[in-house]
């Protein structure tokens, strides 16, 4: 299915099924659409439950939306869920980041894995020194974030692309010669994506972005209170947007910590809520992106043309 076709069909399917259109359910949905129409439970299982998730797959397979005597009249209330109806915005965004976050098996799953990731690299070279990196370094990870490792190893990029690809666990393993050459895959039992660079490329890649070698190790000191959920809450609403990710042309992780480390060290936020509003004001002031963000001891800029 098109990506163009599974966003209307999904939302339509939402309706039918919840009485209304879950954003993160959405997305996952739309994105497990396009790529296949049997994923699609599995994808929302975790946000939706098991039931719930199976209906809309089925709704989705057989096109159906929302009946002209289902569909929601002017009068009609609607039961949205308890995070979208608060009135409280900081018991909202702290209901909405236990949510979207990691649970303990998710955050298991992807501990497995990157042990893996380093065994598969250790049984080729006995040295390599392999890091967990990313937002799940960070601790800013949502529920479905890929495994992002670095590896500091005398091997090419081609053996280890070749050890993964050998790897019994592993699905899908290829080298990806962009800008900064990555190992991709996935888990074959769990489906969780794991990306592997080197850290010549890496650290070559922030010093040109960012003007400096910088780590996810950078935001681990004097980040600002509730850092972590607002940067959570600040992807979702850029995936929602089509914004999430600098491969598809948008904001990447690594850029959307740093801005929203800086605008929340500018200014004093007690709760979660204000820290929400005020990293979405900031993100959305052209200020914002010309001048420079300080990571601790390091000032950098992000290099948003590049």
């Amino acid at each position: 299915m098109a990506q163009d076709d599974a966003e209307p069909i999904t939302e339509r399917a939402l309706t039918r099924v919840l009485g209304y259109v879950d954003p993160v359910a959405h997305a996952l949905a739309t994105k497990a659409a396009a790529r296949d129409e049997t994923t699609i439970a599995a994808a929302l299982k975790n946000v939706l439950g098991p039931e719930a998730a199976r209906a809309v797959q089925e709704a989705v397979q057989a096109r159906q939306g929302p009946s002209d005597d289902e569909s929601s009249s002017d009068d009609e209330q609607i039961d949205a869920p308890a995070w979208a109806s608060q009135r409280d915005l900081d018991e909202a965004v702290a209901a909405f980041d236990a949510w979207v976050q990691p649970d303990e098996t998710e955050r298991r799953r992807a501990d497995d894995l990157f042990a893996r990731i380093t065994q598969t690299i250790n049984e080729v070279d006995p040295f390599a020194r392999v890091e967990l990196r990313g937002s799940r370094a960070s601790g800013c990870a949502l529920f479905d974030a890929d495994v992002d490792v670095v590896v500091e190893v005398m091997l090419t990029l081609e053996a280890v692309a070749e050890a993964l690809g050998e790897a019994e666990w592993s699905r899908g393993a290829e080298l990806i010669r962009a800008r900064v050459p990555i190992v991709t895959g996935k888990d074959a039992s769990t489906n969780l994506a794991f990306d592997v660079a080197t850290t010549q490329d890496a650290a070559r890649q922030a010093a040109h972005a960012y003007g400096s070698d910088l780590n996810d190790a950078s935001f681990a000191q004097h980040r600002p209170p509730h850092f972590a959920s607002t940067v959570r809450l600040c992807k979702v609403v850029l995936r929602q947007t089509g914004l999430g990710g600098a491969y598809g042309g948008g904001l990447g992780s690594f850029a959307l910590c740093a801005l929203v480390f800086d605008i929340l060290r500018r200014a004093s936020h007690g709760t979660p809520g204000s820290a929400a509003l005020g990293a979405l004001r900031g993100l959305g002031s052209v200020h914002t992106y010309g001048r420079p963000v300080h990571l601790g001891a390091a000032v950098v800029d992000v290099n948003l043309d590049d």
